[in-house]
């Protein structure tokens, strides 16, 4: 897995609003946002950065997303992830790229970079 401090989301700005970098914690597992790409971020109900992917709403979508991550986490490889998810009136239709990345010293990370399928330039719209 390449190392976190190799990787600066800021060299890719054309992407970097669709890419999130979600530090692994065990024990028990979880996800926290460490940057939470402002297109992608759009698409809940608030921010995520410094917090717990489980405390994102709506909550059955989070839920959802978790475990994509644990799986990916699982594998230790690049996961492309189809997701074509709905709940209530909400549809998500998009790809989600997870990319293991780890630090030096103990602790590992996911980088994501996700594409909405149902909009030319990839971005999401924002929940209402």
């Amino acid at each position: 897995m390449p190392l976190r401090e190799n990787i600066a989301p800021w060299d890719f700005p054309r992407q970097l609003g669709r890419i999130c970098i979600v530090e692994v914690m065990e024990d028990p597992l979880d996800f926290i946002y460490r940057i939470d790409g402002i297109h992608t971020s759009v698409s809940a109900s608030s921010d995520l950065r410094n917090r717990s992917i489980l405390d994102g709403e709506p909550m059955e979508i989070y839920r959802y997303m978790y475990k994509d991550l644990v799986a990916s986490i699982e594998k230790k490889e690049p996961v492309l992830w189809h997701v074509n998810y709905g709940h209530d009136k909400l549809n998500f239709n998009y790809l989600r790229l997870t990319l293991p990345l780890q630090k030096k010293s103990e602790g590992d990370f996911l980088m994501t970079f996700s594409y909405n399928l149902d909009r030319i330039d990839g971005n999401f719209e924002a929940v209402r």
